[in-house]
Parts: C-alpha cells; structure tokens; sequence
C-alpha cells in the first residue's frame, strides 16, 4: 500500500483529503503545518507528498527547500494552491516542485495527478533497478575467471620478466620491468578487493547464524607488521595495547577488513610519519583504532562516504578505486558493527572498527 502524506493547515481540507484518499486504499498519514510535516517525513518516509503553500510557522516552499537539502530526496511533492500566479509557480518548479493541484479541485483530478506522479516514480525506480542489475551483471563478469585468469598471468609473466632482465645487467630495462611488476600487482590487487565485496554482499542473507569464532590480538598485529614490512615502513609503525577477545565472526573477513583499514593509513600518510594501532573491549563492544597523520581527506568526508568513491581526486593522486574502504565497511556492517571516524588533533584521520561481542 502506498504512503502518502498531507501537509495542510485547514481542517477541513486536510480531512477531506484524507478521506477521498483512503477510500481508494492508499495509506494516509497528515501534519497541519511545515514544521510537523517535516517530522512525518522522517518517520513514515512517504511514496508522495501533498503540501498546502500558505501555511503558518513554516510554508510549503520552506518545506521542500529544507526536504531538498538531502541529495537522496525523491519522493514525489505536489504542491496545493489557492493562488495562480505564476511567479509561486515558478519558484515551486524551481524548488523542485513535480506539481500543483489547484483549490478548489475535484477528487478525480487530485486522484489523476497522484497517480501519475506514483506511476512516474515507480517507472524511474524500476528502471534503476534494471540498470543497477545490469552494472552488477557486469561486474560479476569482471570478477569471473575470464578476468581473473589472464590477470594472473600477466602478473606472474611480469616477474619472470624481471627476474630474467636482472640477470642481463640492463638498468632501463630492470627499471622498466619493476615499475611493470608494480602496476600489475595494483590492478591484481583492486581486482581482488572488488571481488571480495561481492562476494561479502552476496553473504548477506546466508551469514546470519552461521558466525565463526575468532581470536584478534594476534591477527591485528600480523596484519600490521606485514603491511609495514611490504610498505619499507617498520620504523612507522607504533602498537599499542592490543587486548585479545573472541569475536563470533569469519576471521577471513575480520581480516580482510583490519587490512583493508590499516593499508590506507599506510599509503594515505607519508614515510617517516607514524601510524598507530590500538584495540580494546568496552561496553559490550570491541574497538580497534587505527590512526595515521595523512592530510587526504577529513574525517566529515570520510563519514559521508559512498563506495568506490575518492576525494579531490583532482588534487590528490590516489591509488585504487577507493574498494578496500567499501569492503571494510560492508564487512563490519555485516556484522552489525560500525566504521567511525575522526580528525586527530596533529592532523591525520582515526579510523575506530567497533564489532559487538
């Protein structure tokens, strides 16, 4: 059953409506003014909206101002008028008004511009479910073996290369192959990272009630201690406490996300800059924090953050696909965990995984 709510200061108006829309089965919700409009929005998040202009405290245009300040708003508003001019008009369609319904109306006409705007609405949905298939088709084939295969190929073709070119004593050449081995091992690397978080969304459904039971001191610091080694970064790297619990989760996924965490504050923060990690039990929950001093992103950035998405890329020349931070969050949400995160006070960002225990 579709929601729709009425923002509507008259009584009797407000009443009628309801009435003529719940005779035709569709679930009504109301508010007499803006401000309280706003709220129902919150709570009942209609399909439609219908909204008186003149209204006290706040009216209908200040309502879909302050609706469009979210970027994800799309629910169908129609506006409900007395007036004609065509200025309130204008400046409704500028709002981003999809209709006015003129009073006084007759139910049929009100009835009619509803349903169209609904069946708009479900068309664009439909039609960005259809595309959001077709991408995920497509990305399942570039996860598939037909990627994978030659990927690893060239890969390890790469370093027969070099170690061959080595032996001739060739420096452009060695140089060269290096810088080919380097850029193979990143495509192979964000293949994998891409892979492994469709491989996490697809265990949505099955991995409720099938937890496995893993230790965490010892994994945090393995996974650290390898990254700065890989990274020529030993010296950087400064463990604190890290207190070992039990968590009743995949500790290949609990892996992949602490990796995925503590690798960009690796290649996110200079040489010679230190990167911090601790992990404690609190409250029922487990914190592992990891803090570097990279000036990249801040932390209102990062928490507004969609996946594969980067940050002034324009400015900052930044590897991957931005995939390792999307797997890292999906994973701890599948475990109804949350990433956090935080500007440190010298600069640099404090990414918290907080998993329940």
């Amino acid at each position: 059953m579709e929601k729709i709510l009425i923002i509507e200061d008259e009584k009797i108006i407000r009443v009628s409506i309801m009435e003529i829309l719940k005779f035709y089965a569709y679930e009504v919700y109301n508010a007499s003014n803006g401000k309280e409009g706003l709220e129902m929005v919150k709570l009942q998040k209609p399909d439609l909206i219908l909204c008186d202009v003149m209204m006290p405290e706040m009216d209908g245009f200040g309502v879909l101002e302050e609706l469009k300040k979210d970027p994800e708003f799309n629910t169908p508003f129609i506006f409900l008028t007395a007036k004609v001019q065509s200025d309130d008009i204008r400046k409704g369609m500028n709002l981003g008004a999809d209709d006015y319904v003129f009073k006084p109306f007759k139910s049929s006409d009100l009835l009619s511009t509803i349903r169209i705007r609904l069946a708009k609405k479900k068309q664009l949905t439909q039609n960005l479910e259809n595309r959001t298939k077709d991408l995920e088709g497509l990305v399942k084939l570039m996860i598939g073996h037909e990627f994978s295969t030659p990927m690893n190929g060239i890969v390890n073709m790469s370093k027969f290369i070099s170690r061959n070119i080595e032996a001739g004593n060739d420096s452009d050449l060695t140089e060269l192959c290096k810088n080919l081995d380097i850029s193979s091992e990143r495509l192979q690397s964000t293949f994998q990272k891409v892979r492994k978080l469709y491989e996490v969304q697809e265990m949505e459904t099955s991995i409720i009630g099938q937890k496995e039971v893993c230790n965490t001191a010892d994994l945090i610091v393995g996974i650290a201690s390898g990254i700065a080694k890989k990274a020529g970064r030993e010296k950087d790297l400064v463990i604190h406490r890290i207190e070992d619990t039990v968590l009743p989760m995949s500790s290949n996924l609990l892996f992949s996300a602490v990796y995925e965490i503590i690798e960009n504050a690796f290649k996110f923060s200079d040489k010679n800059s230190k990167v911090f990690i601790k992990a404690n039990s609190e409250n029922g929950e487990y914190h592992i924090v990891v803090s570097d001093s990279g000036k990249t992103v801040s932390a209102d950035q990062l928490s507004s953050y969609r996946s594969f998405h980067q940050f002034d890329r324009e400015k900052n020349e930044q590897q991957g696909l931005g995939a390792g931070l999307a797997l890292a969050m999906k994973i701890t949400a599948l475990y109804k965990g949350q990433v956090s995160f935080s500007d440190n006070e010298q600069g640099g960002i404090s990414v918290t995984l907080t998993f329940k225990l």
